[in-house]
């Protein structure tokens, strides 16, 4: 759909099924929906509507991959000072120094308690790119780096230096517990700007 404005929204939904129930085995009745707004930023929003009679227990992220000259020579701001969990270190809970993130191994870190927006700071393509969010109170950070890049079978060998995922979403300490007839609105912008 386009909007007067010319912004164009997409919106994909997802209802319980045969097959997810199968898969996640769970009888909760829900709705998922995912609105993309594509304008002079990128909106996403995940939406999760509970129809049961009981509260729903759930996670959720919004798997942001973004495209960077080398990951080896980037900064993500506004994840200072704050906890997480590294999953390439056992899921060991760990608090982030003073400092932008920086990389130079595998990195798989999930951020909690925060609401900060992050920056992107690529000098290499001369730009940044800001990650706003609401209702959302995790951040992941991932970069397969070069071993685990060559172990997956969806992800080429060599893509690891131009990438990073920078995820909006609710996972670990925040998991989301949304009450019968409720909803829960996770919501990003993505914008970038010249450095």
């Amino acid at each position: 759909m386009q909007e007067p404005d010319g912004a164009i929204v997409l919106t994909l939904r997802l209802e319980p099924d045969a097959g997810t129930r199968l898969l996640w085995g769970e009888p909760h009745d829900w709705v998922l929906r995912h609105r993309i707004t594509i304008a002079t930023a990128l909106t996403m929003e995940l939406e999760i509507e509970n129809r049961g009679t009981a509260p729903l227990r759930c996670e959720e992220a919004l798997h942001t991959y973004f495209h960077v000259s080398d990951v080896r020579k980037i900064a993500i701001q506004g994840l200072e000072n704050t906890e997480y969990y590294d999953k390439a270190d056992a899921m060991r809970r760990k608090r982030q120094d003073l400092d932008p993130i920086r990389f130079a191994a595998e990195t798989d870190r999930t951020y909690i308690q925060t609401t900060a927006a992050c920056v992107i700071d690529d000098p290499g393509l001369n730009r940044r790119i800001l990650v706003h969010k609401e209702h959302s109170s995790s951040t992941i950070v991932w970069n397969p780096w070069t071993a685990k890049a060559q172990a997956m079978p969806d992800f080429g060998d060599d893509e690891w230096p131009g990438m990073v995922c920078v995820e909006t979403g609710n996972v670990a300490d925040n998991t989301l517990e949304i009450p019968p007839g409720a909803r829960h609105v996770t919501r990003t912008v993505l914008r970038a700007e010249t450095r």
